[in-house]
């Protein structure tokens, strides 16, 4: 695995996570110093409500990146000749595949990270500003980690997709292809509510009701979400081992 979080290094993958913290880092100055495109200069109730606030806000943009890196990872890895040294040196295909999920989903995890922690120091110092104190939360810490890992869960499962398609697709159309499936399960979201089914859902839900009474009923979105990510991977180790990547 060491190897692949390498190639994420030489690939400059950290370069994605600066742009994931510019939209905060814009909306904090704004906060700061009261500018007019900050909607009457409010600030979130508590630290962790405005980085719940700001990954929902900023979900187009962070799953764009997720889609992008996991179809880099693997499709363009395929069509630079890159995964096909990576069999004849690992013998392996299926260790191959689980060391780049294990590395991406630690990637994901640390890029949320560094994202909520950021957004706490920017709370913070827009707080200690106006009001001479820090809020850290508002609602059950429990309800700020299902949101977390409600996103993160969800990144994991496209990644999963990802690789699915970059099994026979290019990275552009990959990526494409992947990215507008997350779309397409957005507008089915207003149709018909995928909380049930679909972690981020459930944490959207969330963001939107709080610790509202009786929602346990949707933490099992995190249990179909884990299904479905696992028959997928499943799918992936099948195909791969019987496809010639050459």
């Amino acid at each position: 695995m060491k190897q692949e979080f390498y190639k994420m290094y030489h690939k400059k993958y950290f370069f994605a996570l600066c742009f994931l913290l510019l939209l905060p880092f814009l909306f904090g100055i704004g906060t700061f110093f009261h500018l007019p495109y900050m909607i009457d200069g409010d600030i979130s109730a508590s630290a962790l409500d405005y980085c719940a606030e700001m990954q929902e806000l900023v979900k187009f943009f962070f799953f764009l990146i997720v889609v992008y890196l996991a179809g880099d990872f693997f499709a363009g890895e395929r069509e630079d000749g890159q995964l096909c040294m990576g069999i004849l040196r690992i013998c392996n295909r299926k260790n191959m595949i689980c060391f780049k999920i294990m590395a991406y989903a630690v990637l994901i995890f640390l890029f949320q990270l560094v994202f909520w922690l950021f957004n706490i120091a920017v709370y913070s110092a827009c707080s200690m500003k106006d009001m001479g104190t820090v809020i850290v939360q508002s609602y059950f810490f429990k309800t700020y980690l299902e949101i977390f890992f409600g996103y993160w869960e969800m990144a994991l499962l496209f990644a999963a997709i990802a690789i699915l398609a970059g099994l026979y697709l290019k990275k552009i159309y990959t990526i494409i292809l992947v990215y507008f499936v997350w779309l397409g399960l957005r507008y089915v979201n207003e149709l018909i509510s995928l909380k049930q089914v679909f972690p981020e859902f459930y944490a959207d839900f969330l963001l939107e009701n709080g610790n509202t009474y009786g929602v346990g009923i949707y933490e099992m979105s995190f249990i179909v979400g884990g299904v479905l990510f696992i028959a997928i991977m499943f799918q992936v180790l099948y195909l791969f081992g019987h496809r010639d990547i050459t």
